[in-house]
């Protein structure tokens, strides 16, 4: 450790002058940086998505339609459905 010939409150002064430098100094460091606009999403399937969110879901419920089948797809609508009209016929009894 280097001796100083500067005072206590000297010494305290040079002390608090680096540390308020060095937390500027890490403050700058860690903040966000700004993407560039086109930076997110980058795959042009998640743009799209993204970008309409209305079409990505018919696109998906047409896909689910697919693969699932058409009457599976409405039975299990139907269940929902049967489940919600039961549910609010509790409710407006309790």
């Amino acid at each position: 450790m280097k001796t100083s010939s500067a005072s206590l409150p000297e010494q305290q002064q040079a002390l608090r002058q680096r540390m308020h430098m060095q937390r500027a100094l890490i403050a700058q460091l860690m903040q966000p940086i700004e993407p560039a606009p086109g930076d997110f999403p980058r795959s042009l399937t998640m743009r799209f998505f993204s970008e309409h969110p209305g079409l990505a879901t018919r696109l998906l419920a047409q896909a689910a339609t697919l693969v699932v089948g058409g009457r599976l797809l409405r039975t299990v609508s139907m269940a929902l459905l049967l489940g919600r009209v039961v549910r609010s016929l509790t409710n407006q009894r309790g």
